[in-house]
C-alpha cells in the first residue's frame, strides 16, 4: 500500500488514524468528511430505505441492530413456552381420564388372550407329540428300504462293471473291424491305382505297337520307292554307256566316210590364188562376216541355254513326280491321323460323359452323406434327450394295444387318451399342464357312462391294468371364471391347451375344462404365490416348472417323475424320430455303396488321361503334317510347276528366237555366198567346180559335222551325268531316311518289350491286390461275426442291467417317498416349533431352547431346487432333533390316541375352539395393552407440568 498516515508528524497505522478521526466525530466509513461532486444528487435519488441505511451508518445506530433482534426473539420464545406449558397440563389431565378407561378394557382382553394361548399350547403339544411318533415310524421304514437299496446298488455296480468290460471288448472288436475296413479301403485305393497304371501301360503298349506298325508300312513303301529309284539309276547309267558306244561308232563311220569321199588337190599357184581371193572375199564381206559371227555366237549361246533349260525341265518333272508321291503319302497319313483323332475324341467324350456322371453322382453322394450324417446326429441327439426306459416302452405298448382293442370294440364312442387328444400350445407349458392333469393324463375319453362301464368290463376280462375313464355325458363341468383372465402375469390352463382332434372339438373342450377347472399358470414362483394366496379368493395356480399351489395352502413341487410323465407329449415325435433314423441309416448304407464307385472314376480318369496323351501326340503329328509338311510339299510342287511353266515359255521363246536368228544367218550366208561366187567365179571355172563352197564343203563339212556331233554328245552326256548325280543324291537321302525309320522301329520294339514287361508286372500286382483284398474281406466277415456275437452278449447284459436298474429305481422311489414323507414331517415339526416361537407359547423343553429354532420358513419346493438351501435346512433339522419337549402337561387321553382318524377328529375340535376364540378376539376391538405403563407416564407428565 502506497498510502501513509501521520498524526502531528508521527507515522501511525491506518486503524489508529481512523480511531482518532472517530474521536473527532468523523466517520470514515460514512464518507461524510468530504462531499464529492454528484454526492448530493445521488442522495436525492435514493429511496427511503436506502436513505435510512445511510443515516444509520452515519449516526452509528446500525451496531445496535443485532442486540435488538436477539432480545426480541427471546421475548417471543418466552410467550410460546408459557402457552405450551398451559396446553401440556390440559392435555395430561385429559389423557389421565382416557387411560383409566383403557386399563379396564386391557385387563379383560388379556384374559381372553391368555385362554387362547393355553389352547394353542395344548394343540401344539398334541401336534408335536404325534408328529414325533410319525417321524420315528417313518425313519425306521426309511432305514430298512435304504439298506435294501444299497444292496441292490452294489448289484447294479457289479452289473455296470460287467457291461463296461463287455462294452470295452465290443469297442475293441469294433475298432479292429473299423481298422480292417480302413485297410480294405486303402487296399481298394491301391488296387484302383494299380488297375489305372495297368490300363495306362496297356494303352502305352498299344500306342507303341500301332506306331511301329505305321513305321513298318512306311518302310515298305520307302523300300518300293527305293527299288524304283535304283532301277531308274541303273537305266540312267545304261543310257550313258549306250551314248558312249554310239559316239564311238559315229566317229568310226565319219572317218570311213572321209576316206571314201572325192579329193580335190590344188597346186601352189591355185592355192595362193585361193588365199588371195579368200582374203578379197573376206574384205568384201567383212561386215556380213562379223554379223554372221555375232549371230553364230548368239545362236550357240541360245542353243546351250535351250539345252540347259531342257535338262532343267526334265529334272523339275522328276522332282514334281517325287513331290506328288510324297504328298500322297502325307495326305494318306493325315487321313489316318484324322480318323485316329476322331476315335480318340469320341473315346474322350465318352470318358468325359462317364466322368461327369460319376463325378456328379459322387458329389451328390458326398453332399447327401454329409447332410444325412448331420440329420442323423440331430435325430440321435433328440432321441438321446427324449429316451424312455425299455420296460416303460413295453408297458406303453401294452396300453396302446389295449386302447386299440377298445377302439375296435367301440369305434365311434371311444375317442382315445386325453394326452393324445390334446397338447400344450407350447413346449414350456408341458410340466404345468402335466401337473394340472394329474392322474387324468392317461385317462381314456369316452362318449357316455355306459361305454365306460362296457370298457371296464372288457378290461377285467382281459385282466389288463386298471384304466381311468372320462365319460363326456357324466362329467359335471363348472363354468369358467372369466375375471381370472384379467389377472396380469397369469393365464388360464384351459387357454394353453389345444385340442388336436378336429371332430368333436367342443365335447373334448368340455373334458379339458373339467380337468383344468379355473387353474392358472404363471411364469415365476413369486407370481404364482401372489395369485394363489394374496387375493381375497384363493385360486389354484401352477408354475412352468410344475409347482402347484392348491387353494388349501398345500404346495406340491415338480419332480423327475413329473418330467418323465411329461415326455408322453413327445412320444409321437419319438416314433417319428425312430422311423426317420431307420430311413437315414438305410439311405446312408446305400450312399456308402455308391461311394465305392470312386475306383471306377479313377480308372476312367486314367483311361481318359491315356487317350488325352495319345490325342495330344496325334494332334501334334497331324498339325505338323497339315501346317508344315503338306503345305511345304504343296508349295514346293507349286513352285516347281511354276518354274516348269516358266521354263516351257522360255524354251518356246528361245526356239522362236533361234528360228529367227537362223533365218537371219541364212540370209547373211546367202549374201556372203553371192560375194564368194562373184570373187571365185573364174577360179571355180579353172578348178572345175560350180562354186567355191563345193570345194570348202568337201573339206570342211565333215569337220563341222564332227564338231557339232561332238558338242551334242558332250551336252547329252553332261545332262545324263547331272540327272544321274541328282538321282544318286535322292537315293542316298531315301536310304538315310530308311535307316532312320528302321532305327525307330527297333526303338519302338524295345519300348514295346519294356511296356509288355511293365504290363505283366502290373497285371501280377493287380491280381495279387485282388487276392489280398478278397482275403481281407473274408477276415472282415469273420470279424463282423465276432462283433455280432459280442454285441448280442452285450445286449443281454445290458437288458439285465436295465432290469436291475428298474428295481433299483423303484426302491429309490420308495426311499424318496419315505424321505419326502420324513421331510414333510420334519418340516411340519419345524413350522410348528417356529409358530410356537413366533406366538411365544410357553413350551417346556427338557433339552435345548426355542431360541435355537431358525426363523426361516422351510418349504420342500426350495429344498428340491437349491442345494445350498437344502444343506441349511438339514442343519436346522439336526439342531431341532436335539430339542426334547416335556409332554408331562399333556393330558393322557390325548397321548393315548393311535388312530389317525381319531387324532384328526380331536385336533379339529381343538382347532374349532381356537378358531371361535380367535373370531371373538377379531370381533373385539383390540384395547391398548400398555395402559398401565401409559398411566404412569401420564402421571409423571402431569407432575412435571405442575412443577
Amino acid at each position: 500500500d502506497s498510502s501513509a498516515y501521520h498524526i502531528n508528524g508521527t507515522h501511525v497505522p491506518n486503524t489508529t488514524y481512523i480511531e482518532e478521526l472517530e474521536k473527532m466525530g468523523i466517520v470514515a466509513k460514512a464518507q461524510n468528511c468530504l462531499v464529492f461532486q454528484g454526492a448530493v444528487e445521488a442522495i436525492a435519488l435514493k429511496d427511503p430505505k436506502e436513505r435510512t441505511k445511510m443515516l444509520e451508518c452515519i449516526c452509528q445506530s446500525k451496531q445496535y441492530a443485532v442486540e435488538y433482534k436477539t432480545k426480541k426473539e427471546a421475548l417471543l420464545k418466552a410467550k410460546e413456552d408459557t402457552q405450551f406449558h398451559f396446553n401440556k397440563k390440559k392435555t395430561a389431565s385429559v389423557e389421565r381420564k382416557q387411560v383409566s378407561l383403557e386399563k379396564v378394557e386391557a385387563q379383560k382382553y388379556q384374559a381372553m388372550v391368555d385362554d387362547l394361548n393355553l389352547k394353542r399350547l395344548e394343540l401344539s403339544l398334541v401336534e408335536l407329540y404325534h408328529n414325533e411318533k410319525g417321524i420315528s415310524a417313518i425313519s425306521d421304514t426309511h432305514r430298512g428300504k435304504k439298506q435294501f437299496a444299497a444292496q441292490k446298488n452294489s448289484e447294479l455296480v457289479n452289473a455296470e462293471q460287467s457291461v463296461k468290460a463287455q462294452k470295452k471288448e465290443h469297442g475293441r472288436l469294433t475298432r479292429e473291424q473299423q481298422h480292417m475296413e480302413k485297410e480294405i479301403r486303402g487296399q481298394e485305393h491301391i488296387l484302383a491305382q494299380s488297375s489305372s497304371q495297368y490300363i495306362k501301360a496297356k494303352v502305352n503298349t498299344s500306342h507303341h505297337t500301332k506306331k511301329a506298325a505305321e513305321i513298318r508300312d512306311a518302310v515298305k513303301k520307302n523300300g518300293k520307292m527305293l527299288a524304283v529309284k535304283e532301277q531308274e539309276l541303273a537305266e540312267g547309267r545304261q543310257e550313258i554307256a549306250e551314248l558312249e558306244r554310239t559316239w564311238k561308232r559315229y566317229e568310226k563311220q565319219t572317218q570311213e566316210g572321209v576316206a571314201r569321199g572325192r579329193d580335190i588337190d590344188l597346186d601352189e599357184a591355185q592355192l595362193h590364188q585361193y588365199k588371195e581371193l579368200k582374203e578379197l572375199a573376206q574384205t568384201h564381206g567383212a561386215v556380213l562376216c562379223q554379223q554372221a559371227e555375232k549371230l553364230n555366237w548368239e545362236v550357240r549361246a541360245d542353243t546351250e541355254k535351250a539345252a540347259f533349260d531342257q535338262r532343267r525341265m526334265k529334272e523339275i518333272e522328276v522332282a514334281i513326280r517325287n513331290s506328288r508321291t510324297h504328298l500322297e503319302e502325307f495326305m494318306s497319313r493325315a487321313e489316318k491321323l484324322e480318323e485316329y483323332t476322331q476315335k480318340c475324341k469320341e473315346s474322350l467324350e465318352d470318358f468325359r460323359q462317364r466322368e461327369e456322371s460319376l463325378s456328379a453322382e459322387l458329389e451328390h453322394v458326398g453332399q447327401r452323406s454329409k447332410e444325412v450324417n448331420q440329420e442323423l446326429d440331430q435325430v440321435m441327439e433328440e432321441l438321446r434327450n427324449a429316451r424312455l426306459d425299455s420296460h416303460e416302452s413295453k408297458w406303453q405298448q401294452q396300453r396302446r394295444e389295449l386302447l386299440e382293442k377298445l377302439r375296435r370294440l367301440c369305434p365311434e364312442t371311444v375317442f382315445g387318451r386325453l394326452s393324445d387328444l390334446c397338447s400344450p400350445v407350447h413346449k414350456k407349458y408341458q410340466l404345468a399342464v402335466t401337473k394340472v392333469f394329474g392322474r387324468n393324463m392317461s385317462a381314456i375319453v369316452v362318449a357316455s357312462e355306459k361305454v365306460a362301464r362296457d370298457c371296464i368290463s372288457f378290461i377285467k376280462e382281459e385282466r389288463a391294468e386298471p384304466e381311468t375313464f372320462l365319460p363326456i355325458d357324466y362329467l359335471v363341468v363348472n363354468p369358467l371364471n372369466e375375471r381370472l383372465r384379467q389377472i396380469p402375469g397369469a393365464k388360464m390352463v384351459v387357454d394353453v391347451v389345444q385340442v388336436n382332434a378336429a371332430a368333436g372339438a367342443a365335447q373334448l373342450g368340455k373334458v379339458v375344462q373339467y380337468v383344468c377347472g379355473n387353474a392358472l399358470v404363471c411364469e415365476t414362483m413369486k407370481d404364482a404365490r401372489n395369485v394363489a394366496f394374496d387375493r381375497q379368493e384363493r385360486v389354484r395356480t401352477v408354475t412352468l416348472d410344475g409347482t402347484l399351489f392348491k387353494t388349501s395352502g398345500v404346495i406340491s413341487g415338480g419332480s423327475s417323475y413329473l418330467r418323465t410323465k411329461a415326455r408322453c407329449w413327445d412320444e409321437k415325435d419319438m416314433i417319428r424320430l425312430k422311423e426317420r433314423r431307420h430311413e437315414l441309416i438305410s439311405e446312408l448304407r446305400d450312399l456308402m455303396r455308391l461311394k465305392r464307385k470312386e475306383s471306377d472314376l479313377k480308372q476312367i480318369l486314367a483311361q481318359a488321361q491315356g487317350a488325352q496323351t495319345r490325342l495330344k501326340y496325334t494332334k501334334t503329328d497331324l498339325e505338323s503334317l497339315q501346317n508344315k509338311t503338306i503345305p511345304k510339299c504343296q508349295a514346293e510342287i507349286s513352285r516347281l510347276e511354276s518354274e516348269l511353266s516358266n521354263l516351257k515359255c522360255q524354251i518356246q521363246m528361245q526356239q522362236e528366237n533361234l528360228e529367227a536368228k537362223n533365218a537371219e544367218m541364212k540370209r547373211i550366208r546367202q549374201q556372203m555366198d553371192q560375194i564368194d561366187d562373184m570373187v571365185f567365179a573364174d577360179f571355180c571355172a579353172k578348178i572345175g567346180v560350180e562354186s567355191i563352197r563345193e570345194y570348202e564343203q568337201e573339206h570342211l563339212k565333215q569337220q563341222a559335222e564332227l564338231d557339232n556331233k561332238r558338242l551334242e554328245f558332250e551336252s547329252q552326256r553332261a545332262r545324263l551325268n547331272a540327272q544321274l548325280e541328282y538321282e544318286e543324291d535322292q537315293l542316298a537321302q531315301e536310304r538315310k531316311k530308311l535307316c532312320k525309320m528302321q532305327d525307330t522301329i527297333s526303338k519302338e520294339e524295345q519300348a514295346i518289350v519294356i511296356s509288355k514287361e511293365d504290363e505283366k508286372k502290373l497285371l501280377e500286382a493287380v491280381e495279387e491286390g485282388q487276392n489280398k483284398l478278397l482275403e481281407m474281406k473274408n477276415q472282415l466277415l469273420l470279424k463282423k461275426s465276432q462283433v455280432a456275437s459280442v454285441k448280442a452278449e452285450l445286449n443281454q447284459k445290458t437288458q439285465k442291467l436295465q432290469e436291475i436298474n428298474k428295481e433299483l429305481t423303484k426302491l429309490q422311489r420308495e426311499v424318496m417317498c419315505a424321505e419326502t414323507a420324513l421331510e414333510q414331517k420334519r418340516m411340519a415339526r419345524h413350522n410348528m416349533l417356529l409358530a410356537c416361537k413366533i406366538h411365544d407359547l410357553p413350551i417346556t423343553l427338557l433339552s435345548g431352547s426355542l431360541n435355537e429354532i431358525s426363523e426361516v420358513q422351510v418349504g420342500h419346493i426350495y429344498l428340491a431346487t437349491d442345494s445350498a438351501s437344502t444343506s441349511a435346512t438339514m442343519d436346522i433339522y439336526e439342531r431341532e432333533a436335539q430339542l426334547v419337549i416335556d409332554y408331562s402337561e399333556l393330558k393322557e387321553e390325548l397321548m393315548s390316541l393311535h388312530n389317525e382318524k381319531d387324532i384328526e377328529t380331536r385336533m379339529e375340535k381343538m382347532k374349532e375352539s381356537i378358531s371361535s376364540l380367535e373370531e371373538m378376539l377379531h370381533r373385539t376391538t383390540p384395547p391398548n395393552l400398555k395402559a398401565l405403563e401409559k398411566m404412569r407416564e401420564v402421571k409423571d407428565k402431569l407432575q412435571e407440568v405442575s412443577d
